[in-house]
């Protein structure tokens, strides 16, 4: 059967702003922890904030539903796949300021690479995450909590990519989209509860978290995250 018209102008608009990148007819198995799941229409692996926010432009753009997803620690798909554009978060942009203590992580870094990073720093406060896996971005999707840890302490600003209103068709995928910075006292607790009622096209995709720790020596917060394994 040949393709119809809309599925070739969706497929053009996908080869020309996302390029080889993108996949078509992926198993989702290998992107769930669970190994469970069917077929995405397409597929495209991003490594950066700005490829994040072009991969999702482009599938408003297109017109297509899509979904981000990180490591696959809480991912789960129907076994009848998903009918459009599934973004794997490879985002791994980790700034720190161990004379402030201030993190900026992108949404696709490791609970691990996290920690890791910042115990070498002597920051501390996420010692709680030792032994958890998942993304900054799944843990902020989620609710914030991991074990004992309240992630959303920690944080004090978070940076969105969303649709731009009123929603109308543009010269550019990129202007139908705009970056946000939401300050803590805007996000808890309703930001992981809003953004899970938006499995398919939602209005907004998180980019990075900036995070403010406490300095204590790189022994003792060491010496804390054996204790929490």
């Amino acid at each position: 059967m040949e393709p119809s018209t809309a599925l070739l102008r969706v497929e053009k608009i996908l080869q020309h702003y996302l390029g080889a990148a993108v996949e078509d007819n992926v198993s989702l198995r290998p992107y769930s922890q669970l190994g469970v799941g069917g077929v995405a229409d397409y597929l495209v692996e991003v490594h950066s904030s700005a490829e994040l926010c072009l991969a999702m432009a482009t599938a408003i753009f297109a017109e297509l539903p899509y979904r981000v997803i990180g490591s696959g620690s809480s991912s789960i798909f129907s076994d009848s796949g998903f009918p459009g554009l599934v973004m794997v978060n490879r985002s791994r942009e980790l700034v720190t300021s161990s004379s402030e203590g201030v993190v900026i992580a992108g949404s696709g870094v490791g609970l691990a690479e996290l920690l890791s990073a910042t115990a070498a720093q002597g920051l501390s406060g996420l010692e709680g995450l030792a032994g958890w896996s998942g993304t900054v971005g799944g843990l902020l999707y989620t609710g914030g909590w991991c074990g004992e840890t309240k992630f959303f302490d920690y944080v004090r600003e978070v940076t969105l990519v969303r649709i731009k209103r009123p929603v109308f068709r543009r010269a550019h995928p990129l202007e139908m989209v705009e970056v946000i910075a939401l300050p803590r006292e805007k996000l808890a607790p309703g930001l992981g509860v809003t953004l899970r009622q938006q499995s398919e096209k939602p209005s907004s995709v998180i980019l990075s978290a900036r995070l403010q720790l406490t300095h204590r020596r790189v022994e003792s917060v060491i010496s804390s995250i054996s204790q929490s394994l």
